[in-house]
């Protein structure tokens, strides 16, 4: 495409595809966008499990775990299993439907042996950026299934990087708190001041 520099913008499993691209073609990125993102290690599959379940009432955990082994026809159990993974996802459970649409078209197989190489590769790039002077916004919803401290983690590594953090926003940023998202992105594309939501 004859593109020499652009801005890379990674949203969760996409942030480790941006720490990637980030190590092996640093000269060609102007600035990068980490949004509710992994990142530069796999820590966060710690504890990624257990942020699903508190993001769930009883009731949704219990009818997760129900359909993930419901021996029903797989379509529906595919469906059932999505609309209530979803709801851990979003702040705004009305959004949720919308996040079940995308949940049942994802293949778990195939992601869980994309985490099996990354973990054989040792995939980690914690403080290896300290030289990378580019632009980096880390942002990131406060209820989010990936902790602030995953998001903190990020931005240290980085040596030029701002960090937003926005209230009652899960995942989806522009879904929960599509404003003040949006508005952090054209700002930081603009070269603006941030307002980081930090306390």
């Amino acid at each position: 495409m004859n593109i020499k520099k652009w801005t890379v913008f990674g949203h969760s499993f996409g942030g480790l595809l941006a720490t990637y691209y980030a190590s092996k073609y640093p000269n060609a990125i102007d600035k990068i966008i980490f949004s509710s993102s992994g990142g530069v290690n796999l820590n966060f599959l710690n504890y990624v499990s257990q942020r699903i379940n508190a993001n769930l009432t009883p009731a949704e955990q219990d009818s997760l775990t129900y359909y993930q082994n419901a021996k029903i026809p797989e379509s529906e159990r595919i469906i059932k299993r999505a609309t209530f993974l979803s709801k851990a996802y979003v702040y705004d459970k009305s959004k949720a439907p919308l996040i079940a649409n995308r949940l049942t078209q994802v293949n778990f197989k195939i992601n869980g042996l994309v985490f099996q190489d990354l973990q054989r590769i040792k995939f980690d790039f914690t403080n290896k950026f300290k030289n990378f002077k580019k632009p980096v916004l880390v942002i990131q919803g406060k209820n989010d299934i990936i902790r602030i401290e995953t998001a903190k983690e990020i931005a240290d590594s980085f040596g030029n990087a701002n960090i937003v953090l926005i209230d009652h926003c899960g995942h989806y940023g522009w879904l929960d708190a599509k404003k003040i998202y949006m508005d952090s992105l054209k700002t930081f594309l603009e070269d603006k001041k941030l307002n980081t939501g930090e306390e």
